[in-house]
C-alpha cells in the first residue's frame, strides 16, 4: 500500500479517518510468539526480503532507496539509490533483488503503464531494468516458473511479466495489493486493500478463476490489509496496516493475530537463516519506520533464496596423460547487469587448490596417469558453488 498523494489528499490522511478495529475482534495466536523491535527511525518502509545469507532488505520509500542490514545489532546500509517510489521486494532465482517501482496512488490511479521492475545486485546495488509497463508493482511475487507479478490496489488487477512478455491485467483483483504464489505453483494469493479483510486465489493457469479464499470478521472491516507472504506449509501472514497486526491464515482458513500494536504494517518476510535472520522469525515493516521481529512465527520456514551464483572456466578444457598441465581457471561472479571477477575464491582440481586473483584467475598445475573425468570446483563464500569439466587423455 502506498502513502503517496491522491488528488491532493494523502493517503495517510485518509487513512487515518477510518475507524479503528476492534483489538480482539481476530483472536490471538496461541502461542503467540514474542515480538521486539530491532530498528526504530527508519522512514516509511513499504516493503522487506531476506537473502540466502539471512541478511534483510527494506524500501526507504521517502528517499527512494533500498536498504540492507546484513546481521542483527549491524548499522543498516544504503544498498541502491534512485528507485522512484520503491514496492514490492523478492529475489529471483539467480539470487538477486527484484523490486517494484512506481509504487505510488498516481501511478496506480492512472494504471498507464508507469511502473515496472528492475533487478539490483544484492551485494554491490547496481541496477538493471527488468521491465516497464505495469501499472503500479505495489507488491511483488515471484513464481517458480520465473513469473514476477505486480499489483495495484487502485486498479484493482495484477500484471505479469513472463518470458519476456508483460501481460497487463493479467488477473482481475479488486484492490490488490500483497501476494504469494504457492508451493506448488498452482495458486496467487493476493490480499486486498481497501475493502473488509480479504483474500483472494487466482488460479494460475486460467487467471480468470478469481475466488475468495478467506475473509476476515466483520469487526475488523478497518483492518486494511497489505502486503503478505507464505511459509512452507503455504500458511499465509498478512499484515494489517491500520489495525497495526500481522495476522496468519492456515490453509484451513482460520485466522489469528500474532502480533499487534505495530505502526502501520505494510510488509513482512521470514529471515533466510545462514549468519543473519532466523529462518523461523517473521521480520516485520512498516510506516512508522520500524523492523520488528516475531520470534519462532513458522516451525515450516521456507527455504533460503538462492545466492548468485560462481561461474568457472577452465584453459586448455583438454591435459594430456604422463604430462604436468598448467590449467588457468577464471572465476566470475554472475551478476547484475553481468559477470564480474571473483576475487579470493577457492578452486579446487585433482587435489590440488589455489585462490584467484584480482581478476578472478588462478593457475593450477596438474598431472594424470590414466584417462578419466575430473571436475574443477570454484567456491566463494556467500555465493554458489560452480563446477566446469576438465578431460583428462
Amino acid at each position: 500500500m502506498t502513502r503517496r498523494r491522491i488528488g491532493g489528499l494523502a493517503l495517510a490522511t485518509t487513512l487515518a479517518l477510518v475507524p479503528a478495529a476492534p483489538a480482539q475482534a481476530v483472536p490471538d495466536c496461541s502461542p503467540k510468539p514474542a515480538a521486539r523491535t530491532l530498528l526504530t527511525g527508519q522512514g516509511s518502509m513499504e516493503s522487506i526480503a531476506s537473502d540466502g545469507l539471512g541478511r534483510l532488505f527494506y524500501s526507504n520509500s521517502p528517499n527512494n532507496q533500498i536498504m540492507r542490514l546484513d546481521k542483527p545489532g549491524a548499522t543498516p546500509k544504503v544498498l541502491a539509490t534512485d528507485v522512484p517510489k520503491p514496492g514490492g521486494l523478492a529475489f529471483d532465482a539467480d539470487g538477486n533483488l527484484i523490486a517494484g517501482y512506481g509504487d505510488g496512488a498516481v501511478e496506480g490511479q492512472a494504471d498507464n503503464g508507469q511502473a515496472g521492475v528492475i533487478r539490483i545486485d544484492p551485494n554491490t546495488g547496481v541496477k538493471q531494468l527488468v521491465t516497464k509497463g505495469f501499472g503500479m508493482a505495489n507488491g511483488i511475487a515471484i513464481g517458480p516458473d520465473g513469473a514476477i507479478y505486480g499489483s495495484n490496489d487502485f486498479a484493482g488487477d495484477v500484471d505479469r511479466f513472463l518470458n519476456g512478455k508483460l501481460e497487463t491485467d493479467w488477473a482481475k483483483v479488486p484492490t490488490s495489493n500483497g501476494m504469494a504464489v504457492d508451493k506448488a505453483g498452482k495458486y496467487l494469493y493476493v490480499a486486498q486493500t481497501f475493502k473488509a479483510p480479504s483474500i483472494a486465489r487466482v488460479e494460475i493457469a486460467k487467471p480468470a478463476n478469481v475466488t475468495t479464499f478467506v475473509d476476515g470478521p466483520p469487526e475488523d472491516a478497518a483492518a486494511v490489509l497489505d502486503g503478505m507472504v507464505r511459509d512452507d506449509a503455504d500458511t499465509l501472514y498478512v499484515t494489517a496496516n491500520i489495525a497495526g497486526a500481522v495476522w496468519r491464515v492456515g490453509q484451513d482458513r482460520k485466522l489469528c493475530a500474532l502480533a499487534r500494536g505495530l505502526k502501520n504494517t505494510s510488509m513482512v518476510a521470514f529471515g533466510g537463516g545462514g549468519p543473519g535472520f532466523g529462518a523461523k522469525n517473521l521480520y516485520a515493516v512498516g510506516f512508522g519506520g520500524e523492523l520488528t521481529e516475531i520470534v519462532g512465527a513458522t516451525d515450516k520456514p521456507l527455504r533460503a533464496a538462492p545466492l548468485q551464483p560462481l561461474r568457472v572456466t577452465l584453459s586448455p578444457k583438454k591435459a594430456a596423460l604422463g604430462k604436468t598441465v598448467k590449467v588457468k581457471a577464471t572465476v566470475s561472479i554472475v551478476g547484475v547487469p553481468g559477470a564480474r571477477p571473483a576475487q579470493s575464491a577457492t578452486v579446487r582440481l585433482a587435489g590440488k587448490s589455489a585462490k584467484t586473483d584480482a581478476k578472478g584467475r588462478a593457475t593450477l598445475s596438474v598431472r594424470f596417469s590414466k584417462v578419466r573425468l575430473v571436475r574443477a570446483e570454484a567456491s566463494l563464500a556467500g555465493f554458489r558453488r560452480a563446477t566446469a569439466p576438465l578431460n583428462a587423455g
